[in-house]
């Protein structure tokens, strides 16, 4: 799927099938985000953002008036799955994966991933010019060969709940 000049909206893709991808990208002379709530595939999601992939955001009222924020499921779902983004990755909300392996590369902005089940190995989480790479497994490894966060006050922050270790390469 494609969208020019424009943001686009993954609310349910599902490729269904061994083998199937899934590739979302935003390109043209405006900058167009990558909005997701639930991608599903067997072996790959390749997203490519002139702008930033964020999770879905849903309005709610709270106490101090109204509130916009994501959902706990998962939005990625699939062995492999790549991101690049202009201006962040995740910055509203974490985006909850549930995946075998990670990439995930942005210009600007932060990155902010979540894996839900079984563990992550992260080939790369890199920030080339300003924001912080924020990773967490909630069970199982997470296994990082590179994290890199670039600018001033910025950091990488790796976090493992439940049972798993953290296990790096170059941070």
């Amino acid at each position: 799927f494609r969208a020019v000049n424009g943001d686009l909206w993954a609310e349910y893709v599902d490729a269904g099938g061994i083998g199937n991808t899934v590739t979302l990208i935003t390109s043209g002379t405006e900058s167009g985000d990558v909005i997701v709530d639930l991608v599903v595939t067997d072996e790959g999601i390749t997203i490519l953002s002139s702008g930033a992939i964020e999770e879905l955001q849903f309005f709610q009222m709270g106490e101090g008036g109204e509130v916009f924020q994501g959902d706990p499921d998962n939005d990625l779902e699939a062995k492999n799955i790549d991101l690049t983004a202009q201006d962040g990755i995740g910055t509203l909300e974490a985006i909850e994966i549930n995946g075998t392996n990670l990439s995930a590369v942005t210009e600007t902005g932060d990155i902010g991933i979540v894996d839900t089940d079984g563990g992550i190995h992260v080939t790369q989480a890199i920030v080339e010019l300003d924001g912080s790479v924020d990773l967490t497994a909630q069970d199982g490894n997470l296994i990082v060969d590179e994290a890199q966060a670039a600018g001033e006050d910025t950091d990488v922050t790796l976090t493992q709940t439940g049972e798993g270790d953290v296990l790096l390469g170059a941070v």
